[in-house]
């Protein structure tokens, strides 16, 4: 019974461990969301690059796994290459060791008890104060006190285990089994990473463990090899529901981690010489043989074990992208799908509104690209092309349906994401633009309806007459050319576009009123003229509707203050 209750003391603390890294995580991603989002618009130029955006985002956001499954997300959309994905993730790699250098350094090196309970006390002006800079810098600091408070725990709750001989003897049996025993409690991080999806409370786990003496140094050094494996699992996970692509980047990163693990695992022995020297240079005592030090020991092997593990493959990007298209064969995707990927404990709503940001792009462009086909729907006469024409009009609303449904998911999602004010008006203006750009989606298939009619009824209409909506369309594309410019550019500039758009707006109404009148007056001795001056009106007045929902989507776009940047206009896939 008692055995039974310090197991669930354990199973709490290391809960507690886990929310405090993910109050600290939140409030570290709304104090640097608008930098981590630049990050993400800039870091695909090169490789190295990649990695120094992988190493810092994943050090903001506290959890390679969470970071991992947006990469995957990324790629599953289109916005990340392969090869760019693989150089994030040996980044967040590198990120994912600042848990290690926090526990070792303040976690034992600290009277916790003194430090924690006193910052526990900013949850009052936390809770009352309005300041949203003071509430988030109050978060950090109640976050990083519950991450010590529940090492403190962790350590005493430890101490009582490792009083217990039954587990004394089975850590003995188990580390008894000589050159076995590394890679039995290699399969220890690995499972146990598995199911708590954090790596970092494994590895805060493992230091306590190290710290009381209850396992070697050596075995604590195998775990963190495990634990470096295991965390690739969320992302596999999250990716057996994405695309081909997708699938290969979460492939790359258990590929990376398990390199590691085979070229590290056999020179464990030297690698703990080495390190135990270099130690015992800065603190005059050895790892091996004080458990004191021992936390240092695995913080500094974590970090340098993954830094040397990134030099050694960085250069192979491309190899490690190949081998992952001949372990998962197939075509990449053309027509990349969007979906919020979910596998991790923490949030990352601050970092995943730039996926939302990009795929209005996408939406936008799709709409271009479905009003440049209702056009060429309009102006065609070959009856076979107006049939292909008719065809790529239908599975054009059905891609919007899609998109729609996407959009309403992830903002479902996000809704629940604790994110900074700034990144919440990030949202709303973007839920109005995607409103607005339903609404346009939808009077371009009603104006498609009206050309279908028209063909059906086998009306045509004067020269004149196409001429004149011929000249309205070119006034609609110099709209979505303003609106693109608008979700692109600064705030200053998109204001200008907004401008432009107003007053294209008002020559656009100028020219309807006078198309308006002049189809209200038909010829009265040609009976198809009647017929064909009612559907030219009807194509006036969606003309009209369409200007005005694409004259709101301009003045939504200025209402982003953190404006998209550096948005490819398209990834085209892989060879």
């Amino acid at each position: 019974m008692y055995a039974f209750t310090q197991i669930l003391v354990l199973l709490g603390t290391i809960g507690l461990f886990i929310f405090g890294m993910k109050v600290m995580s939140e409030a570290m991603q709304k104090s640097a969301g608008s930098r981590l989002r630049t990050l993400l618009a800039r870091m695909t130029s090169s490789p190295g690059k990649g990695v120094l955006a992988g190493t810092f985002i994943t050090g903001v956001v506290q959890s390679s796994s969470a970071v991992t499954v947006m990469i995957v997300g990324f790629v599953n959309a289109g916005l990340l290459r392969l090869k760019q994905a693989i150089a994030l993730i040996m980044g967040a790699n590198i990120g994912t060791t600042l848990t290690a250098w926090l526990v070792a350094l303040f976690g034992f090196n600290l009277d916790i008890g003194l430090l924690a309970i006193p910052l526990l006390s900013l949850v009052i002006p936390m809770l009352l104060v309005p300041n949203a800079r003071f509430r988030e810098s109050c978060q950090l600091l109640v976050g990083f006190a519950l991450l010590l408070l529940a090492i403190n725990i962790l350590k005493d709750s430890m101490q009582a285990l490792s009083a217990d001989e039954g587990l004394l003897a089975w850590v003995a049996d188990v580390q008894a089994h000589g050159p076995l025993a590394p890679w039995l409690f290699v399969g220890v991080g690995i499972a146990l990473t598995c199911l708590l999806q954090s790596s970092s409370a494994v590895m805060a786990l493992t230091l306590v463990l190290c710290a009381k003496g209850t396992i070697s140094f050596e075995c604590g050094l195998a775990m963190v090899l495990g634990e470096n494996v295991g965390t690739t699992f969320t992302a596999l996970i999250a990716s057996s529901i994405t695309n081909t692509s997708a699938r290969r980047a979460a492939l790359s990163h258990l590929l990376f981690n398990l390199f590691g693990l085979l070229w590290a695992l056999p020179l464990l022995g030297v690698i703990m010489n080495a390190l135990s020297a270099f130690v015992e240079t800065l603190t005059g005592a050895s790892p091996i043989l004080s458990p004191s030090v021992q936390p240092l020991g695995l913080a500094i092997f974590h970090s340098a074990f993954n830094i040397l593990n990134t030099l050694l493959l960085v250069g192979f990007i491309p190899r490690i992208a190949a081998l992952t298209k001949r372990l998962i064969p197939g075509k990449t995707p053309h027509n990349t799908s969007w979906q919020p990927l979910s596998g991790s404990l923490l949030s990352t709503g601050e970092v995943s509104i730039y996926q939302a940001q990009c795929e209005v792009m996408r939406y936008v462009r799709q709409n271009v690209e479905l009003f440049t086909t209702m056009k060429a729907y309009f102006g065609e006469i070959n009856p076979d092309r107006t049939a292909e024409l008719a065809a790529e009009l239908e599975t054009r609303r059905q891609e919007t349906t899609r998109m729609h449904l996407r959009f309403e998911r992830f903002f479902a999602q996000f809704a629940r994401e604790d994110v900074s004010r700034r990144t919440q008006q990030i949202a709303q203006s973007l839920l109005y633009l995607i409103s607005d750009l339903d609404t346009v989606a939808e009077q371009i298939f009603r104006f498609s309806d009206v050309i279908r009619r028209k063909r059906r009824r086998n009306i045509w209409f004067a020269p004149e007459a196409r001429q004149r909506i011929f000249s309205l369309f070119g006034d609609l594309d110099t709209f979505h050319e303003l609106q693109e410019q608008a979700l692109n550019r600064l705030s200053s500039q998109a204001l200008r576009s907004a401008d432009r758009a107003r007053e294209l707006r008002r020559t656009l109404t100028d020219k309807l009123e006078r198309y308006q009148e002049a189809a209200l007056t038909p010829d009265p001795e040609e009976e198809m003229s009647y017929q064909a001056g009612v559907i030219f009106a009807e194509m006036l007045s969606y003309i009209d509707a369409l200007s005005l929902s694409l004259l709101k989507t301009v003045e939504d776009a200025c209402e982003i203050h953190d404006p998209i940047r550096g948005v490819n206009r398209s990834v085209q896939p892989e060879n």
